[in-house]
């Protein structure tokens, strides 16, 4: 049980009591109104001060909206009830004993000379938890409410201990007896005023998990104890007639027991002041952000700071009473190791000046947990620590891990020799190479840069190489520059620079980007090569492929206007074979067309490919409407062919047959790429559909379905028909590559 279902417990506890009582007066029951047979009853203000208290504990504990003022309501209540009932035995009676169950009263048994009145005791006790109780609820001055719960928990003890003992109540003539219920209830409410929330003072001390809070869990309890059972064994002598019959002794057992209490909480605090100021300057000591140890005079090692673990690679029980030099010796591997010899005269110094002795850094490689050597260079200062007789008893042996800083060093050494090497090099390439810092700007060029450009390498470092690239591919290179320094990949593009004669020449500009270890870019190398002679190659090549092309072309044009001739002069199946037979030479040209605009080049994209595709075809039917969505994937000149026929005949075959004649429609080509390089060709429409049983094994009869399907087969693909609702559909799923040509998924 945590202490707030305890407290909420007494609160439960002192209503039910409460209610009871006030059960008993209600039905003149004496059981109930004395609850303990033989006892004195309790009186029904004493009754509704209980569950009034009862209910504000108990709303104390809970954590709805309200509650705490409707606790402090109550206790306020108390309060009143109490205030009234003290200050009518100070002369200024109002009656109030007379407002509840007054007949029942007046018909008191016993020797009450206020029948219904509380008596003092009890309402000084009420008043404290009830103030103790709003305290809390208001969460204003609780330490002020410990106190005055424990002083009432006090008065709820003395009145049992009266009870124990079989004393009178202070032995103060005119003082009214508190019934042993009342001071039971009076206790419990006390100890749930104590244990209620917010927690301060000793009873939060008790929850603590320190010496102090240790200590005062052990000594509290039998602080209390004790003197009762001293108290008892006094009772004892005395009904023997050892000891005559006194109560004060009860009140000198309760004093003793308070005052020792006190004690003990008073030593529980300053143990755990003591025990925090340690803990405090613990927590200094391990927040200290330096590498360090602590050495005895004969330099062994008493403590080691986290940060010196951690840079060490080693343990605190590996270290602590263990000399220094036999946990950090020399490396064996490296004969020239001074580490051990230079420490160990500083720390002689030390020793001898009584003063801080800073050393150079240091070369002083430490042992990998697995026994091999990592090379270490670091930066020692030797402090020492001296005690009240002026003596050194301890130094302070810190140091900064500095070997990053002197690899770098290494590194930018060799970094210095090897781009000497690297430009020595770079001068007998015939190409023009150069180097850039990360912002682009030319740090430096090749002497064949110079050579061909007739400036010096001066003229050309900087923003110079803009004098020498042709305008119109300025910003490019520069962008150039931004992708390849952003993605970190090479970059190349071709350019026009300057001869020295004035003559423009085209070169292939290549630059990557060198990185340091935080991925920073710290250069770029570049090299332009002249690619002049190739260029003007490869545009004669492109020129007489185009020629060849176009002839084609023409020639193809001139065998389906043939075909269309002969078909005139005949009827039926014949003429409508010619008349077939030109649509498809006339397809071939119409793709060829697409192709030879590509010339020089073996990949066709198929974006555009069939863009343009659909447009030459949808011109040849006005009326309807083509719409050609493809994602763009990359194919060979050779599939792009009969990918190109493929959509022709369909397209072809959709204005035919798709609307009756006089109605216009839409033909849509939709291109998507698939998983594992596949690509997924649709051509559909909106029109009649297929025909009813329609199976594209059975179709083959139609020349235009063979073509298809023999298209399809060309292209290793898995043809399927089906109906667009409304309309049909026709989807070829083919690899990219038909050279993989593996299983389709």
């Amino acid at each position: 049980m945590n202490l707030r279902s305890f407290s909420q417990a007494c609160g439960g506890i002192a209503i039910f009591a409460g209610v009871l009582v006030l059960a008993g007066w209600m039905a003149g029951i004496t059981a109930l109104q004395s609850l303990i047979p033989g006892f004195p009853a309790a009186q029904p203000m004493t009754a509704l001060a209980m569950v009034s208290c009862g209910g504000a504990m108990l709303l104390l504990g809970t954590k709805m909206l309200g509650t705490r003022r409707a606790a402090v309501g109550l206790a306020a209540l108390v309060i009143v009830i109490s205030l009234l009932n003290l200050v009518a035995y100070a002369g200024l009676d109002l009656g109030l004993e007379r407002w509840l169950l007054s007949d029942r009263l007046a018909n008191q048994p016993g020797p009450y000379q206020y029948p219904g009145r509380m008596a003092e005791m009890t309402a000084l006790g009420f008043l404290l938890v009830s103030s103790a109780i709003t305290a809390k609820a208001l969460r204003r001055m609780v330490l002020s409410a410990v106190a005055a719960a424990t002083a009432a928990f006090m008065l709820a003890g003395v009145a049992l201990l009266a009870y124990l003992f079989d004393a009178s109540i202070l032995e103060v003539t005119g003082f009214s007896a508190v019934s042993l219920p009342t001071a039971v209830v009076l206790g419990m409410l006390s100890a749930g005023a104590l244990a209620a929330d917010p927690l301060r003072g000793w009873p939060r001390r008790l929850t603590l998990d320190t010496p102090g809070g240790t200590l005062l869990r052990i000594l509290l309890p039998l602080a209390l104890v004790l003197p009762i059972g001293i108290g008892t064994a006094a009772l004892i002598a005395s009904r023997v007639g050892h000891v005559p019959p006194d109560f004060r002794l009860a009140v000198v057992c309760a004093a003793t027991a308070f005052l020792l209490g006190a004690v003990v909480m008073w030593a529980a605090g300053r143990i755990d002041s003591l025990d925090a100021a340690r803990q405090r300057y613990r927590r200094l000591y391990k927040a200290q952000p330096t590498a360090h140890l602590v050495l005895a005079p004969d330099f062994t090692i008493e403590e080691a700071s986290e940060h010196y673990l951690a840079a060490t690679m080693t343990l605190r029980q590996d270290l602590v009473g263990k000399g220094m030099f036999e946990v950090f010796p020399d490396n064996p591997a490296d004969p020239g190791a001074t580490g051990v010899s230079n420490l160990r005269a500083s720390l002689e110094r030390v020793l001898k000046t009584r003063a801080p002795d800073r050393m150079p850094v240091q070369k002083y490689d430490i042992r990998r947990p697995g026994g091999e050597f990592e090379v270490r260079w670091w930066s020692p200062l030797n402090s020492p620590v001296l005690g009240p007789d002026g003596e050194i008893r301890h130094i302070v042996h810190q140091v900064e891990d500095v070997t990053a800083e002197m690899l770098e060093r290494e590194a930018a050494a060799e970094a210095r020799a090897g781009a000497a090497r690297f430009r020595a090099v770079a001068d007998t390439i015939p190409g023009l190479v150069f180097e850039t810092d990360p912002a682009g700007a030319n740090t430096y060029v090749s002497q064949q840069y110079c050579s061909y450009t007739g400036l010096s390498s001066e003229a050309l470092l900087g923003e110079g190489w803009r004098q020498v690239l042709h305008p119109q591919d300025r910003d490019r290179a520069a962008a150039i520059w931004q992708e390849a320094a952003g993605s970190g990949r090479p970059a190349a593009m071709e350019c026009r620079i300057r001869r020295a004669d004035g003559a423009w020449r085209w070169f292939i500009l290549r630059i990557s980007t060198l990185r340091d270890r935080a991925g920073r870019v710290e250069k770029g190398i570049g090299v332009c090569t002249d690619i002049t002679d190739q260029r003007e190659a490869f545009e004669l090549q492109r020129t007489l492929l185009l020629e060849v092309s176009h002839r084609v072309k023409n020639s193809l044009a001139l065998i389906s206007s043939l075909l269309k001739l002969q078909a005139r002069s005949l009827d039926g199946a014949a003429r409508y074979a010619l008349e077939e037979a030109s649509q498809r030479v006339h397809a071939v040209a119409r793709v060829h067309d697409q192709l030879w605009r590509g010339a020089g080049t073996r990949d066709i994209d198929l974006r555009p490919f069939l863009s343009d595709m659909c447009s030459a075809v949808g011109a040849t039917a006005p009326r309807h409407s083509t719409v050609c969505r493809a994602e763009p994937a990359i194919v060979s000149a050779d599939l792009a062919v009969p990918i190109g026929l493929f959509v022709n005949e369909l397209l072809t075959n959709a204005y035919k047959h798709a609307y009756p004649e006089d109605q216009d429609g839409e033909v849509r080509v939709l291109g998507t790429n698939l998983p594992n390089g596949y690509y997924r060709l649709e051509v559909s429409d909106a029109g009649r559909g297929l025909p009813p049983g329609f199976d594209l094994a059975e179709s083959r009869g139609s020349l235009g379905m063979r073509v298809i399907t023999s298209l399809a087969a060309q292209l290793g693909g898995e043809l399927a028909a089906g109906s667009a609702e409304p309309g049909a559909r026709f989807s070829l799923v083919f690899p990219l590559q038909a050279e993989r040509m593996p299983a389709i998924r």
